[in-house]
């Protein structure tokens, strides 16, 4: 899977810089957010606890993805990945907001943990991530992230303000992708267009639940 991957990759490396270019090289980067309802932020409730990605339940293998998703108590949520049998952790804080019937998270990265000793110091991103995602009824959450090919073209349409910038080096051409659109013309591409012409059909990761939200800290175990 893309997006675990993309994280597998973050996890391996040092530098705070370095990471962001890893993720970024994956998914577009959003300079606003959709915009948060007028009556404020509310946690889905659906997406909260803890959740794995192995594909070999109850069994689990090293490298497999756990996410823990946590409410913050202002109608926004943590959100905590961590690979069994590596050190280090990423940490998200953001909320969700709906577009028509598509629920969407909207994050931020907030913190690089590299071992259980230390972690890694950085201000909170300053652009966010979209990741649209359904759960279903036998207990799965399902992500996608927007396809950086398919915003291109629209970016490329004048259907959305957007940045496609290309760095040329020996092995590869990296390209990063930003929209620059306001919330609210943002919004309205995601309605105009339809969020599915902007993810692929499969979704990007998988997890099934572990357990219901528990509120304290978040600490990596060893295995869940």
């Amino acid at each position: 899977m893309r997006t675990l991957k993309c994280l597998e990759q973050i996890l391996a490396v040092s530098f705070v810089f370095v990471l962001l270019g890893q993720l970024t090289a994956c998914y577009p980067w959003f300079d606003n957010p959709l915009p948060i309802p007028k009556d404020g932020p509310k946690v889905d409730e659906r997406i909260l606890g803890s959740w794995a990605s192995s594909n070999n339940k109850p069994n689990f293998e090293k490298n497999d993805g756990y996410v823990h998703i946590y409410p913050k108590g202002d109608g926004w949520v943590d959100v905590f990945y961590h690979e069994i049998g590596k050190e280090g952790y990423l940490q998200y804080s953001g909320y969700t907001v709906k577009v028509g019937y598509t629920p969407i998270l909207c994050l931020w990265m907030t913190q690089i943990f590299k071992d259980s000793l230390g972690e890694g110091k950085m201000e909170k991103s300053p652009q966010c991530w979209l990741f649209p995602y359904k759960v279903t009824d036998d207990g799965m959450l399902h992500i996608w992230g927007v396809d950086a090919i398919k915003l291109e073209k629209c970016i490329e349409e004048g259907k959305v303000k957007g940045e496609i910038s290309r760095t040329t080096s020996k092995m590869r051409e990296r390209k990063k992708i930003t929209v620059q659109a306001t919330s609210e013309e943002l919004e309205s591409f995601f309605i105009s267009s339809g969020v599915g012409v902007l993810i692929d059909k499969k979704p990007d990761m998988s997890f099934y639940r572990l357990n219901k939200p528990e509120f304290k800290p978040f600490s990596p175990p060893e295995k869940p």
